[in-house]
């Protein structure tokens, strides 16, 4: 990793500058620049949904901690010194979209669908649907079926899959704050989550009132807000209106809501 990277750094850098070095970064091979899938995950899952955050909050500047090991991802810091600390989590399936990437390599393409999930038949998982890769075995050493055709029912999105994605995503914001109960942590934090999901407008607004109705509904919840982003090509082509920039990698800030804090 070249230690020049704009994040590697101890000090509270300028939002501005951290969004344009991103970008730099990802309008390049990112994969070039980076030594390993982590760090390429880190990035996604972290560092960029941090600086859409920031901007999105009109925070001047952020200082990047994650990789400290303590209970905190970021800081934010406006002009009055007024601090927001940040704590990320995400629901994006990181194993399905490496093992995608395994099968491309073997097969040429892989058939996504908004349901496609990557089965481990060594573990006994059993598939759901058409379009799920099974495979057995670690990397390196992995077999990898091909799969079946996907039924036109795995392409909709419908009330059922927006359940699925809004269950998805709050077990990991339900996890954060039982983790904030159980260590006595995270007090007035902002919960930063990244996702990766198929939202049309006309779904969209159902996903937020299901994540809105449950957030503000919560008992004794540490953190004093939730912030969420989406990596999706459509939402992405539509926000940022530049082609030179690689939609998968770019977050869309989707929802912000305080919480009502209770301290009993």
């Amino acid at each position: 990793m070249n230690n020049k990277i704009f994040y590697k750094t101890d000090d509270f850098i300028s939002t501005d500058y951290a969004y344009r070095e991103m970008c730099n970064l990802i309008q390049t091979n990112i994969s070039d620049l980076f030594a390993n899938d982590r760090e390429i995950n880190n990035c996604r899952k972290e560092i960029f949904p941090i600086i859409i955050m920031a901007q999105y909050l009109k925070y001047k500047k952020v200082q990047f901690v994650g990789t400290k090991g303590n209970s905190i991802d970021a800081i934010l810091k406006n002009n009055d010194n007024d601090i927001l600390n940040v704590e990320c989590t995400t629901s994006i399936d990181y194993k399905t979209k490496q093992i995608i990437s395994e099968y491309n390599q073997e097969y040429g393409i892989c058939n996504i669908t908004p349901r496609t999930k990557a089965i481990n038949i060594g573990k006994n998982e059993e598939a759901q649907n058409n379009s799920d890769i099974l495979f057995n075995g670690s990397r390196h050493k992995r077999k990898i079926e091909q799969q079946n055709n996907a039924s036109f029912e795995e392409c909709l999105i419908d009330d059922n899959l927006i359940k699925q994605y809004t269950s998805e995503d709050i077990q990991q914001i339900s996890n954060k704050i039982q983790k904030g109960i159980d260590k006595d942590c995270y007090k007035e934090f902002t919960l930063l989550l990244s996702v990766e999901h198929v939202l049309p407008k006309e779904k969209l607004q159902d996903y937020k009132k299901i994540i809105y109705d449950y957030w503000i509904n919560i008992s004794k919840n540490p953190f004093a807000g939730l912030f969420i982003v989406i990596y999706d090509y459509l939402l992405c082509s539509e926000y940022y209106k530049d082609e030179s920039y690689n939609p998968s990698l770019m977050p869309v800030p989707i929802f912000f809501s305080k919480n009502k804090y209770e301290s009993n």
